[in-house]
Formats: C-alpha cells, sequence, structure tokens
C-alpha cells in the first residue's frame, strides 16, 4: 500500500514538472536572454515566457542550449512516465520508449543543425533550430564527414530506430521480390516449354496429314480404271477405212469372168 502511494505522488510530481517543461517551452521566445531575470528596477523588463522568468530559463536551457526544440520530445516523454508511474503499470515498455525517443531528438537535433548549416537562412549560422549540442555535432560530422559521409550515417541511424521501436523487417522485401522474381521465371519457363510442346504437335500432325494426303494420291492412282486416249482412236479410225478398198480388189480377182 505504501508503496503504491508513493507511485501515484511520483506519478503526480512527473506529470506536474513535464507539463510545466512542455508549456515553457511551447512559449519559448528567442530574443528573450537569461540576463532579463535578474534585470531590476527601471531596466527590469517583462517576460513573454508563460511559466515566468523560471520558464524563460528552463526553455533556453533545452532549446538553445540544447537540442533546440526536438526537445520537446522530453516533457513528453515525463508525461508518459507520470501516467505509467501513476496507474501503477509495468515500466519495461516505457524504459525502451524512453531510450528510442531520446535517440530520436539527438538525431534530429543534428539533422536540423545539418540543414542550418548547409542552408543558413541569415548570413552568420544560427544554432536558434537545432540547438547548441546539436549544432555543434553537426558541426563536427560536417568537418570530418563531409555533407556525404553525415547523410549516410544519420539516415543509417533513421534506419535502426524504425527498426528497432517498430520491429520493422527490411529484408522482407527482398525476400518477396526474389520470389517474385523466381516464380515469374518459372512461369516463363513453364510457357516456353509448352509453346515448344504445341509447336512439335502441330508440326507432327501436319506431316502425319500430308503423309496421309500422299498415300491417298497413290492409292487413287493405282486403282482407278484406264481410260482410252481420244487421240489414240481418232488416228486408228482413217487406217480402217484405207484398208477396205484392197479386200474388194482382192475379192473381185478371186471370183471368175
Amino acid at each position: 500500500m505504501q508503496e503504491e502511494r508513493r507511485l501515484e505522488i511520483l506519478g503526480i510530481l512527473s506529470i506536474a514538472l513535464s507539463v510545466f517543461v512542455l508549456v515553457s517551452l511551447s512559449g519559448y521566445h528567442r530574443a528573450e536572454e537569461p540576463y532579463l531575470v535578474f534585470l531590476t528596477g527601471e531596466d527590469r523588463v517583462d517576460i513573454v515566457n508563460p511559466m515566468g522568468p523560471l520558464g524563460l530559463l528552463t526553455a533556453y536551457l533545452f532549446i538553445k542550449l540544447g537540442f533546440g526544440y526536438s526537445s520537446i520530445i522530453i516533457p513528453l516523454l515525463g508525461l508518459v512516465w507520470g501516467w505509467f508511474l501513476f496507474a501503477k503499470k509495468e515500466l519495461a515498455d516505457v524504459i525502451r520508449g524512453t531510450n528510442y525517443g531520446l535517440g530520436t531528438m539527438a538525431l534530429l537535433s543534428v539533422t536540423i543543425g545539418v540543414f542550418s548549416i548547409q542552408l543558413p537562412m541569415e548570413d552568420a549560422v544560427s544554432y536558434n533550430v537545432s540547438g547548441l549540442i546539436g549544432g555543434v555535432l553537426a558541426k563536427l560530422a560536417l568537418d570530418w564527414l563531409s555533407i556525404w559521409g553525415t547523410s549516410l550515417f544519420l539516415i543509417a541511424g533513421f534506419l535502426m530506430l524504425l527498426r528497432g521501436y517498430f520491429n520493422l523487417d527490411y529484408y522482407g522485401p527482398f525476400v518477396n521480390a526474389k520470389e517474385k522474381w523466381d516464380t515469374w521465371r518459372t512461369e516463363k519457363a513453364n510457357q516456353k516449354e509448352q509453346q515448344e510442346k504445341d509447336d512439335a504437335k502441330r508440326l507432327h500432325t501436319q506431316d502425319l496429314k500430308s503423309k496421309i494426303d500422299s498415300q491417298k494420291e497413290r492409292d487413287e492412282a493405282e486403282f482407278a480404271p484406264a481410260t482410252p486416249d481420244p487421240v489414240e482412236e481418232n488416228a486408228a479410225e482413217p487406217v480402217e477405212e484405207e484398208s477396205e478398198p484392197e479386200t474388194n480388189e482382192e475379192e473381185n480377182l478371186a471370183s471368175p469372168p
């Protein structure tokens, strides 16, 4: 019972501090510097930050000296921690999420710093968005790795974070692509083999049909009745007419006078 009461108190305190930091960060104005907090008398100016002087110092520390606007991840994680403590839930998942959240914050800050250096919006490079830590790390990476090496490692870092937290399978698409490629090649090979079989069957059928037609023509030519040639008949008729007078002359010589 005492343990539960302590967890609820820690949860409420964590939620309160997280809300304070979150509102302080949201009310940050880069024109406000820490020395404004210590001004007194006529030099004193009004603090714009909704959380007052302490909110100004907090925002200055997290944003300008820290990891820039990506520091908003810290109070968000604090809210999650406060709720888990208040609800007395297991902290294994929130610890894992905190590690990946802090890694994401650092990578975002360095990435913004790289863009601030490579694409400066002002004459002088400003680390107001990326924060001093993120900007210095970005400058160090660019000096030692150039833009190409820095981009390579930043992309690899984001891929590792996504792979670790969401358990994404980067190798799966390559396996699926290989399976689809193998399936496509197998189908094409089967289609080609089937086409060759169909062509062989068609050629065999055509050859067999031509042989049958040839045999049929030979059979018809062999068993067909012989027909007389009209030219030969016409040539034989005059020969028979010329032989008749010779026969009559022979008969006249044989008969008595």
